[in-house]
């Protein structure tokens, strides 16, 4: 399994205290907030159509499941 490996550049915080980071994904800045608690991180699929039209999308395999433990559908 191929591992991928990214370099953060800028982390800006606003009025509110979050933190946003604007990796680059396939060549595309992408803000996402930083969540230090979270295993993985999403994207909408609005947002995955709006910036990579062009790129199929393969099946998810995983059960995702929230703090209180309720499953995540997609």
């Amino acid at each position: 399994m191929e591992e991928d490996v990214s370099v953060i550049n800028t982390v800006k915080t606003g009025d509110s205290g979050k933190f946003i980071l604007r990796p680059k994904i396939n060549d595309v800045e992408v803000p996402m907030e930083l969540d230090a608690g979270s295993a993985v991180t999403l994207i909408s699929n609005k947002d995955f159509r709006k910036r990579f039209g062009n790129i199929k999308l393969d099946p998810a395999h995983s059960i995702l499941k929230t703090y209180s433990g309720d499953v995540i559908e997609h």
